[in-house]
């Protein structure tokens, strides 16, 4: 496989709000930082006593899992464009999905990205996560209404 590491990282503008009260700071996020926290969170997940057996039971090629999350962060992050899939589908599909759920998803998250990333990156990384988990359990509640 070939390095898809860009030669610059990229560097992205963060508001206080973001970060919380950081200011304007330099986002240095690329392929490996992406990989690298793929990897360490999906491991959490799996050895988590709650989430582990929610992926066990719809996740059965990892490889391709892994690789696809990692091509959803490339285009979320990098606008790499490499991602085509349906994540609000992929996840309403899963029966019993809760907010609890998300909860754990976020605080393994939050522990991952902190160890493997700088501040200003772990905060990007934690925006995107925070609204993708609100928009998941949003839409649940609406079709759950229907």
């Amino acid at each position: 496989m070939a390095d898809e590491t860009p030669k610059q990282p990229v560097r992205l503008p963060l508001s206080a709000s973001t970060a919380e009260g950081a200011g304007a700071l330099s986002v240095t996020i690329t392929e490996a930082t992406i990989a690298k926290v793929v990897e360490e969170f999906y491991t959490a997940c799996r050895a988590d006593a709650v989430l582990g057996p929610v992926f066990a039971a719809h996740v059965h090629d990892w490889d391709a899992h892994l690789a696809r999350i990692r091509s959803f962060w490339s285009s979320a992050i990098l606008r790499t464009g490499t991602y085509a899939g349906r994540p609000l589908e992929a996840h309403l599909a899963i029966p019993g999905l809760a907010p609890a759920h998300f909860s754990i998803w976020l605080r393994l998250f939050r522990q991952t990205v902190e160890r493997c990333c700088t501040p200003a990156d772990a905060a990007l990384f934690m925006d995107l996560a925070g609204r993708m988990a609100n928009r998941i359990m949003a839409e649940a509640e609406v079709r759950k209404g229907r």
